[in-house]
């Protein structure tokens, strides 16, 4: 189960990326980059639904029958409380506004949620049988995949895919191809080796780079980057890790959920995904992702095919008409390419 969903008395829901970890919330040394929607009205009842099919599946197990005890609830309780209770230390000084210059969302909860982007939304979901289909056509129809290929292939103008872990396989490969057939410009924006917390995936999507590149495809690449506590909400977060995943479609549509661009989330995990129809909203959200903070623009490397179409260049973007390029691969660590070589074919693709 890879599905990340929270509501809150059938009223509201927050869905995206995120995992509950220190490193999602900006509280560790490895800090991902996430993002999630805040959801109400009508979709809200359909995520419900989503979270009540997985609680009520058969393939879901009480606590105590995993992990039985013969503890009273009691000295339990009292041991949880321990191991969850932190010294509290000197609160910051109160903010009501974010670094992109957004109010808080508790600050916009208590002005009624001015902030809101009204348009129609709907939320696709695996079934919780998933674990125990197959992978026939019919049996994927009724995936998030199928429902977001199907956005994907509504594109006329653009196409926008953020991923953290990318692995288009054959099928991919025949859908960018088509794509771009059609003169469609597609952005990839995904994990560099050196900020990927799965280097194997990386290794498998590093394999399509050129082939992608052929094809006419931009790619962006995070880099590392040591930060600060005053850019901790952006790319510049302390050794930030790239983990949103987000496609948007011809700016009018924006989908995005717990799915990633690669073979385990189409046929091994469970996945969530809300397809968010509206030009204001995508509008909103691609504001955060176009560098209008210098310091954002150090992280991201565009890759390109160098002028004999057979290797790679890495091109720091340094802001408006001024670019850095770099005939080898930035960060590179040797150690870690020795091992990935070694494990590579012992893992299978459709693992990654």
């Amino acid at each position: 189960m890879h599905n990340k969903l929270f509501i809150a008395d059938g009223a509201m829901a927050i869905a995206g990326g995120r995992n509950m970890a220190d490193g999602y919330f900006l509280r560790g040394s490895d800090n991902f980059i996430d993002f999630d929607a805040l959801a109400l009205g009508p979709v809200v009842p359909k995520l419900q639904t989503i979270f009540d099919s997985y609680w009520n599946s058969p393939h879901v197990y009480p606590i105590a029958e995993v992990a039985p005890t013969s503890e009273a609830p009691a000295p339990l309780r009292a041991y949880l409380d321990r191991a969850t209770t932190v010294p509290h230390s000197e609160p910051a000084a109160p903010t009501t506004q974010d670094v992109y210059g957004v109010p808080l969302l508790s600050a916009d909860l208590a002005a009624s949620l001015q902030q809101l982007v009204w348009g129609e939304a709907t939320a696709f979901a695996d079934n919780p049988d998933k674990v125990i289909r197959g992978t026939t056509p019919a049996e994927m129809s009724e995936t998030a995949l199928y429902h977001s290929l199907a956005a994907f292939h509504e594109a006329r103008s653009e196409l926008m895919l953020f991923s953290p872990y990318f692995v288009p396989g054959k099928v991919g490969m025949a859908g960018l191809q088509t794509a771009r057939s059609f003169g469609i410009p597609v952005r990839i924006i995904t994990n560099s080796m050196a900020t990927t917390d799965e280097p194997l995936a990386s290794l498998a999507y590093e394999r399509y780079r050129i082939p992608m590149l052929t094809l006419g495809i931009e790619l962006y690449e995070l880099r590392p980057q040591q930060g600060t506590a005053d850019n901790r909400n952006g790319p510049g977060a302390s050794r930030s890790r790239w983990h949103a995943k987000m496609a948007f479609v011809d700016r009018k549509t924006t989908i995005l959920g717990s799915m990633n661009l690669d073979q385990r989330s189409a046929t091994t995990n469970t996945e969530v995904v809300l397809l968010i129809q509206s030009p204001e909203f995508a509008a909103r959200v691609l504001q955060y992702f176009n560098a209008t903070r210098a310091r954002d623009l150090n992280h991201v490397h565009q890759v390109k095919l160098t002028p004999d179409g057979k290797t790679l260049q890495w091109v720091a973007l340094k802001g408006e008409g001024s670019a850095q390029e770099l005939e080898a691969e930035p960060d590179m660590d040797y150690l870690l390419r020795l091992k990935l070589w070694l494990l590579s074919p012992f893992v299978s693709e459709d693992l990654l």
